[in-house]
């Protein structure tokens, strides 16, 4: 019996254990978790970007740019300053001054502005005189002898008026305005008792705030009213200021002066001019010298020989006196009159033999050649007057036949200048041509060669031969230029032609028809018509891209007549184009069109 128990109890010890081990084992297991929610991730920063904005000269940004979220849209305006115009961004495509940009990176952008090419300003010209519509009648012819200048800091204005071809005599005043120190115009007076018939159509500068003006006097009056017809007169005006203009009358009523040249012409330091006179019965014709003795001027009678261009039979019953004295018979298609005479056109003064000594060039304006007889001497194109042997008679040194334009008789010389061209040391002549409305010989009007200037090329010694060099403009056919400068336009070295203005000048209008019949906004002015650039000798007529946009005021046609007669000057070193129009029958306007070379 007690063996039987000893392996009961063996048996049941070792349960015992087992259940032990079993029984710690689970209490070991952990407890279940308690499950925790995933928490949010921290918000990240949004991308940002950078705008620069810059503007270069001459104009401003709306904004200097930032930084920006990603996406931003931010816009963007340019504006020029006064005389500048918006070209476009360096850093987008856009030519436009407004630009919108959406920020997804870094983005410089650089406004780009560049000064105008041409930039205009229109002012009133608000005057006492109180019959302003008789002086605005033929307004177009108010800019032929217009004089803007500056002296001692302040800008002048001289105009005078004329009324056109016609035997009533009128005597119209002198005008003078000056700019006040906040660039407006004012009159300063007008000068009743200063008349220049014909507008003082050729005015030259004779020293530092003093000029002289060659009036045309009997162009104005000479068909067929010889009884009322003014002569021309020659005044020098000095000592301009904002209260006056200190007149000096050279000459009484001698005859229709045309052209001058102002020059030492017997070597005593002293300027002296040159000027001639056309188509006159009661005094001679041809070059008239008028020297200066301690700023007196006094005029040489009869100091040439008149073997040459200055012809002109002014017995009674001659060609001459009837188309004189009875203009219908030689009126031409145009209406303008034309006489059997030669006479001068152009004048000037030069050393051209290099003696040291001054000579005189007469250029030939033109002639109904049919008319004179066969020993008038009237085929020439220059001839050139030196005083040799020292006693104040100027005798004909040279003779230039005709060449070139001049192959045609009519085609009239209305300027020359004296340049060395080839730059061979001496004087060369630059001679300009007008556009003469008269008869060229039965060349219709349409193919003729208007307003050109020709070389003619000295050897040395006052022989002159033409160079074949021939500059014309892109002129309208109605435009007629008759007077040039020659100044350094393009800072080269070389002078280069800048054209003058006469009658029936316009500003080459170049959209007059697309914009009458609706299909242009804005009339195109273009001014590369005046310019001649002259390359080392060679000149023509370059595209400088001088156009302006002009707004039209009132009726469109006649605004368009109405803009007759430019003249160019050099205001501090700028060159502008001037031109004065009526805008109500007792007012005037004038535009300044500067252009920024």
């Amino acid at each position: 019996m007690k063996k039987l128990l000893y392996p009961l109890a063996f048996t049941l010890t070792t349960f015992l254990i087992l259940y032990s081990c079993s029984a710690e084992e689970e209490d070991t297991t952990p407890p279940p978790q308690v499950q925790q929610p995933t928490p949010e991730p921290e918000p990240q920063a949004p991308t940002q970007y950078t705008l620069t904005v810059t503007a270069g000269e001459g104009g401003t940004v709306s904004t200097e740019g930032g930084t920006y979220d990603e996406g931003t849209e931010v816009t963007i305006t340019a504006t020029p300053a006064e005389g500048y115009e918006f070209v476009g961004w360096e850093g987008s495509d856009s030519d436009s001054n407004s630009l919108t940009l959406t920020l997804n990176s870094n983005i410089e952008i650089d406004a780009i502005f560049l000064q105008e090419k041409v930039t205009l300003k229109v002012s009133s010209l608000n005057s006492s005189y109180n019959n302003m519509s008789e002086v605005l009648k033929n307004e177009q012819y108010l800019t032929l002898g217009m004089l803007n200048f500056k002296n001692n800091g302040l800008e002048h204005l001289i105009f005078s008026s004329c009324d056109g071809r016609a035997c009533e005599v009128k005597y119209l005043p002198t005008f003078h305005f000056y700019k006040d120190l906040n660039g407006d115009w004012q009159e300063e007076s007008y000068y009743e008792n200063i008349n220049m018939t014909f507008c003082g159509k050729d005015v030259q500068k004779l020293a530092e705030g003093e000029y002289i003006w060659v009036d045309h006097g009997q162009e104005t009056f000479m068909s067929g009213c010889p009884e009322n017809k003014p002569y021309g007169t020659i005044y020098i005006g000095k000592n301009f200021s904002e209260t006056g203009i200190d007149w000096v009358r050279i000459d009484e009523d001698l005859g229709f002066w045309h052209d001058i040249f102002i020059d030492d012409i017997d070597l005593d330091s002293d300027l002296d001019f040159v000027t001639t006179v056309l188509s006159a019965p009661e005094i001679d014709e041809g070059l008239h010298v008028f020297l200066n003795e301690n700023g007196n001027f006094s005029r040489k009678e009869r100091i040439f020989s008149y073997n040459g261009i200055f012809f002109r039979d002014d017995s009674p019953n001659s060609p001459f006196f009837d188309c004189f004295y009875d203009s219908n018979e030689y009126t031409d298609e145009f209406g303008s009159l034309y006489c059997p005479s030669y006479s001068i056109g152009g004048v000037a003064i030069a050393d051209l033999d290099g003696d040291g000594g001054k000579e005189i060039i007469a250029s030939s304006y033109k002639v109904n050649e049919s008319e004179l007889p066969e020993d008038a001497n009237a085929n020439r194109t220059f001839e050139i007057y030196s005083d040799k042997n020292s006693d104040g008679v100027f005798e004909l040194l040279n003779v230039i036949p005709p060449t070139g334009v001049k192959l045609n008789p009519n085609a009239g010389i209305v300027e020359t200048f004296p340049y060395d061209v080839d730059n061979d040391g001496d004087n060369d002549i630059i001679a300009y041509f007008e556009n003469n409305v008269a008869e060229w010989g039965g060349i219709p009007s349409n193919e003729r060669p208007y307003n050109l200037i020709q070389i003619f090329i000295n050897d040395g010694y006052a022989n002159f031969t033409y160079s074949g060099q021939e500059y014309t403009g892109t002129f309208p056919v109605w435009a007629s230029i008759s007077k040039f400068s020659m100044i350094d336009f393009d800072d080269d070295g070389d002078l280069d032609v800048i054209a003058d203005s006469h009658l029936f000048a316009e500003y080459d209008i170049t959209n007059i028809a697309e914009y009458l019949a609706g299909e242009a906004d804005n009339l195109i002015v273009d001014f590369d018509q005046y310019i001649w650039v002259n390359d080392n000798g060679n000149f023509s007529v370059k595209d400088m891209g001088f156009e302006y946009s002009l707004d039209v005021e009132g009726d469109p046609e006649e605004f368009i007549s109405q803009f007759r007669g430019v003249k160019p000057y050099f205001i501090d070193n700028k060159l502008k184009f001037v031109s004065l129009r009526a805008y109500e029958p007792d007012k005037l306007k004038i535009y300044e069109f500067y252009l920024n070379n």
